[in-house]
């Protein structure tokens, strides 16, 4: 009740559309200090008098345009995008109003419709940059990256120094296949922008797809120091410190990223329970090694190694190092296991259900050396299977 009597005591002796739009300023200035459900009264007011507003004027742009924009502001995308196609309807050469319709249709998950009106604001609007990103950005979600690519390229030539056009850029480049024109242009963006972790961390990945480990160490180690209890980057520099031969800088890595998920201090490490702790190549095959960081369930593995084709486009096969409840408990009845040992089980997983086992260690966990170095073995048949349900198989 004294907030209505606040806002007509302020927007006495104005015009209804200008007491809506003191309203939606209030609820921006309120929505940028964080206060929320302030701003979303405010929104709701104004809603409310554009509406009434809009019965008497049905064709008043700037009414259409103000009560599309509180739509989206209240994370309402589907009324926005409707207010916007009014708006369209009404004023086809608003380039605004079909740059915002875009906005909606694409945080609303419409992506295609999304493409159709940041094309037109372009047309409309040749000279906005920021037009040309959100189209490439649209073109990307359908999965249209060569377009996206020409979009991002445009809004460059507007503005050229644009960090998140260039990133972009890097990106479409990226699932395009073309990993060397992406490493240049994410290294690009870092000369303008060094501290950029998202392109610090496109331009390592990319080294290390290319071969270059010690360059990918340089990015990694740079976005380290900038974001030194990010799991990811971790994980990173052991996989990294595991290819260069650096024992002891992978194992305090280790240490880093073990600690990080005890405390808590990375959400995702929390969720996932395990990290990539290495990745290499061994003949035709791609190897990407995950570690878990405790063993839970009854199938509970400790680490899981998974085989991939040449180009990445299929998992082949899992080598896993597990410890089986049932089998813990028939090894420990029968004597083999002190009570509350485990057996260790390095074991390989077909998609179709087949397994073969290859080692097994009783009550001792190996580590990270020994079963890489077991799985690598395994990988170049120098390690027979003893048991499981295929004795040979083709790799």
């Amino acid at each position: 009740m004294v907030l209505c009597l606040m806002l007509l005591t302020l927007s006495f002796g104005k015009s209804p559309y200008d007491q809506a739009y003191d309203m939606f300023v209030r609820a921006k200035q309120a929505q940028s200090q964080g206060a929320e459900a302030t701003a979303d009264s405010l929104f709701n007011e104004a809603q409310k008098a554009l509406t009434e507003l809009l019965t008497y004027e049905p064709e008043h742009k700037r009414a259409w345009m103000l009560k599309a924009k509180a739509h989206f502001y209240l994370g309402e995308d589907v009324l926005a995008a409707e207010a916007f196609d009014r708006l369209c309807t009404i004023d086809p050469n608003s380039h605004e109003a079909f740059y915002y319709r875009g906005m909606a249709q694409l945080y609303g998950g419409n992506h295609e419709a999304a493409v159709t009106s940041f094309s037109r604001a372009t047309q409309l609007e040749p000279a906005n940059p920021v037009y040309f990103e959100e189209l490439g950005r649209a073109h990307s979600f359908v999965g249209s990256h060569e377009d996206a690519l020409k979009a991002y390229d445009q809004a460059l030539r507007l503005s050229p120094d644009s960090e998140s056009a260039m990133f972009q850029t890097g990106v479409a480049l990226s699932r395009l296949g073309r990993p060397q024109l992406a490493l240049d242009r994410f290294s690009d963006l870092l000369l303008l922008y060094p501290t950029n972790q998202n392109a610090l961390y496109n331009a390592g990945q990319l080294l290390q797809i290319l071969g270059n480990h010690d360059q990918a160490l340089d990015r990694f180690d740079r976005l380290y120091k900038l974001a030194p209890k990010d799991g990811t980057t971790l994980s990173k520099l052991v996989q990294l410190h595991d290819e260069l031969g650096n024992v002891r800088k992978r194992e305090w890595f280790r240490r880093k990223i073990y600690r990080l998920w005890r405390k808590k201090e990375d959400p995702k490490l929390v969720k996932l329970g395990f990290f990539v702790a290495t990745q290499f190549d061994e003949g035709d095959f791609h190897v990407v090694g995950m570690e878990n960081f405790e063993l839970t369930g009854e199938q509970a593995k400790k680490y899981v190694f998974r085989v991939y084709n040449d180009n990445m486009s299929e998992i082949r096969w899992e080598i896993s190092l597990g410890s089986y409840a049932v089998l813990n408990d028939i090894a420990q009845e029968s004597g083999q296991l002190k009570a509350n040992a485990r057996l260790y089980h390095l074991d390989g997983h077909w998609p179709d259900g087949r397994r073969q086992t290859y080692e097994t260690f009783y009550g001792r966990e190996p580590d990270y050396d020994e079963v890489k170095s077991l799985v690598i073995r395994v990988l170049r048949g120098e390690q027979q299977a003893f048991a499981g349900s295929l004795l040979k198989h083709e790799r």
